[in-house]
């Protein structure tokens, strides 16, 4: 008996001693979720994505956390091709994104109440023949060369950034960060329009959304540690 229990709080005293030994940059939970075409509306979205938020904090309540929330839009239409050919393109909204990439021209987006304003990889600004200053009519169904667009959205671009090479937070992002998918999900591909912070949920459709956890687990305890694996087997079962 006296053995077992040496032994017992030996292994508890190593994991303690490993988990707050964890490099702070590796220790991240990511919870990502892609919402049914029934479930992108305005509210609903919202609701869904506040609520992975909260089982994901709740999992790690007994730590301090840091949270960083990526979204991204239902698919918004380009113009088309001279030929008539389709493509695509999408918002995306993050909290922390000017922490992942290097601004390469203009500025990056602000809330303004008039326009929309986005930032694009440089790379994408090439291929769309866009920079600082220039405009994008968006619309939230295909529409054939020639024709007028239904409800457009206009976005003034403000700025091109280039991704950080490496940075795995671009793996939050539908391209990865490569600005271009000659065949996207359905058409060619031409991405992200990075809006300001708070421009897509509660206010826009969302389809996708990123919820990345970082907690500081320096004082982490054998209870702490138990109470958060048996939450993140909850979250896992939840999501």
């Amino acid at each position: 008996g006296l053995c077992a229990l040496l032994l017992t709080a030996a292994r508890d005293q190593a994991l303690v001693a490993a988990v707050r030994g964890t490099d702070p940059a590796s220790a991240q939970v990511i919870a990502a979720v892609t919402l049914a075409d029934d479930a992108t509306a305005v509210d609903t979205s919202a609701r869904v994505v506040g609520d992975v938020s909260t089982a994901a904090r709740g999992a790690f309540a007994a730590f301090p956390t840091t949270e960083q929330v990526w979204t991204t839009s239902t698919t918004w239409y380009l113009d088309p091709l001279p030929d008539g050919d389709l493509r695509q393109t999408y918002l995306l909204d993050g909290d922390d994104v000017t922490r992942h990439a290097t601004l390469t021209a203009g500025r990056w987006p602000a809330s303004e109440p008039s326009v929309t304003e986005v930032a694009l990889p440089g790379s994408t600004a090439g291929l769309l023949g866009v920079g600082p200053g220039s405009t994008l009519a968006l619309t939230g169904a295909p529409q054939h060369s020639g024709e007028a667009p239904v409800d457009p959205l206009t976005v003034l671009v403000v700025g091109t950034f280039t991704p950080r090479g490496g940075d795995r937070a671009w793996t939050r992002d539908p391209l990865g960060g490569a600005g271009y998918a000659p065949a996207g999900a359905d058409f060619p591909t031409y991405g992200p329009l990075v809006v300001a912070p708070g421009t897509l949920l509660g206010h826009r459709p969302v389809a996708h959304a990123v919820v990345a956890l970082r907690p500081d687990l320096h004082g982490a305890t054998t209870a702490t540690i138990a109470t958060a694996t048996d939450a993140l087997g909850a979250l896992r079962a939840a999501l």
